[in-house]
């Protein structure tokens, strides 16, 4: 990791605390130390405000038998393949992993149905106790047929489409957890579970990088 990457996340988190928006702060830490377009991505998935990471902290835990967990479909879906197909993953400042996978590569995972049925296994023997709703983004091609394929092999599992898919994860998981690694969703989120991280370190623990840049 370059050590330029390093220097400008400690300096997009800091316009960030002192009220800078997020595309004015990305666009002068890109300026100042050269980043390509990955680590622009990085920086953005990746750092936050510090009081953000403070509340995103406070809410994070491990759902317990019987509970009800919500989850980002094509977000947590994206992670576990990203961790199958030796895909670099990034555990952020949060303390959540996440991806880079772009809106098109998480549309075109419904057509491979190899991984669906890896990856709905996966789900299932790792919340084997608890409750499971998906909410899947329906401006996403072919959502319609991911929950279709979902459902048969999840038995048991509620899975829905939603035109406002973060406004039917909160409101589904009231009295539950959101299992997700956007940042808005974890940011108005009551308990939030970081599921895709959960399973991307069985599965691929080499290919998280994490980011030397932590709130204390």
């Amino acid at each position: 990791m370059r050590r330029e990457l390093i220097e400008a996340a400690k300096d997009y988190r800091y316009l960030l605390d002192r009220g800078y928006s997020q595309k004015a702060s990305l666009n002068i830490v890109s300026s100042k130390y050269l980043l390509s377009l990955r680590e622009r991505l990085i920086i953005y998935r990746c750092i936050h405000s510090s009081n953000y990471v403070r509340s995103v902290l406070s809410k994070r835990g491990i759902p317990r038998e019987g509970d009800l967990v919500v989850i980002d479909g094509y977000n947590v879906l994206a992670t576990i393949y990203s961790a199958l197909h030796g895909e670099e993953l990034y555990l952020c400042d949060d303390g959540f992993v996440r991806d880079l996978l772009g809106i098109k590569q998480k549309a075109s995972i419904v057509v491979d149905r190899d991984f669906i049925d890896v990856a709905s296994r996966i789900l299932v023997n790792h919340l084997t106790e608890q409750r499971l709703n998906i909410v899947l983004d329906a401006g996403v091609s072919h959502s319609g047929l991911l929950a279709q394929l979902l459902r048969e092999r999840i038995h048991g599992a509620k899975v829905v489409t939603a035109q406002r898919a973060d406004k039917e994860l909160l409101l589904c998981s009231s009295n539950g957890w959101v299992a997700s690694s956007d940042a808005l969703i974890l940011s108005e989120a009551q308990r939030v579970f970081d599921l895709g991280g959960e399973i991307a370190r069985e599965h691929s623990p080499r290919k998280i990088i994490i980011l030397p840049l932590s709130i204390t």
